[in-house]
């Protein structure tokens, strides 16, 4: 009982953290990456968002962060995994497909015998040399299911690492469920303007979110005056307001943009972009958790 209580306390003080940097897609995924890691003791960690994500043919990724690979190689398999369209073939996509639901969270060593798995082509030639071993992933839907749009959350260890137990999945399902609330609500989704913002952009909106004025601001960032107020020029057009004081109360009270360390940062360069996902077509909803 008190190890369920401490899962509990655990998974909402993460929630608590990730909304920190609700008005931000990037910032409460990427914040959500790092929590996950450190509930599930995984290496690497995605969260997103995918459209059409049980369709092959329509599936689509528009937004999408990692955190913790080891290497830019290790990494690069797991891309070619996605870019060949192994996705498709993979044992764990088929079980997932069984699985379709408002919120599935399972991991490929519940759904497939680990050795069976590891005897397959999909893992001898693109998770073995990624260094990857179990997965651990929750898809949940964003708002009605009919809109299908999905957040996906999933969580790897490496290949010598023990499989994920009954309890990380409990904790996984537990942010699953409450994701299904949050996400596109008090989590900005990728319909949010902040999504789309170039890194010069983000860095100009949050210099005038701080208060800065436009020269100091520019000079920190490391452009022309002229440059910077070209930036807030857009930014006013992107957010449909005339003034900084439109533009703070369009965030009063929905977080802060993040602003994380140079280590996260990287994984933000090297974030993955593919145009389809591991799984297929949509379904009347319910909800499963193993």
């Amino acid at each position: 009982m008190a190890g369920e209580e401490d899962d509990i306390r655990a998974v909402y003080g993460a929630l608590d953290r990730c909304l920190q940097y609700g008005v931000d897609p990037f910032g409460w995924r990427m914040q959500l990456c790092i929590e996950l890691a450190a509930l599930s003791d995984a290496q690497v960690t995605l969260c997103g968002e995918v459209a059409a994500i049980w369709d092959d043919e329509r599936a689509m990724v528009r937004h999408m962060v990692d955190h913790g690979w080891p290497s830019p190689e290790a990494q690069s398999h797991f891309v070619r995994y996605q870019i060949d369209g192994a996705n498709r073939r993979d044992p764990m996509r088929r079980a997932l497909d069984t699985l379709r639901s408002d919120v599935v969270v399972a991991a490929c060593s519940q759904l497939i015998e680990v050795r069976t798995y590891r005897q397959s082509d999909i893992y001898r030639q693109y998770m073995a040399p990624a260094g990857i071993g179990d997965i651990m992933t929750a898809i949940t839907a964003i708002g009605e299911v009919a809109e299908d749009r999905w957040n996906l959350a999933t969580c790897m260890r490496p290949a010598d690492a023990a499989p994920f137990s009954g309890r990380d999945r409990q904790r996984l399902g537990l942010i699953a469920a409450e994701l299904r609330g949050l996400a596109g609500n008090r989590l900005a989704d990728a319909t949010s303007p902040v999504a789309s913002l170039t890194d010069r952009h983000r860095q100009a909106l949050g210099a005038l979110l701080a208060g800065a004025r436009e020269a100091d601001a520019a000079a920190t960032i490391g452009v022309r005056p002229g440059t910077f107020h070209g930036y807030v020029q857009s930014l006013y057009r992107t957010f449909g307001v005339s003034s900084r004081a439109e533009l703070h109360s369009r965030f009063y009270g929905s977080g802060r943009l993040w602003d994380g360390g140079a280590a996260v940062k990287d994984s933000r360069r090297h974030r993955l972009r593919r145009a389809a996902m591991p799984m297929t077509d949509t379904w009347p909803g319910r909800t499963t958790f193993l």
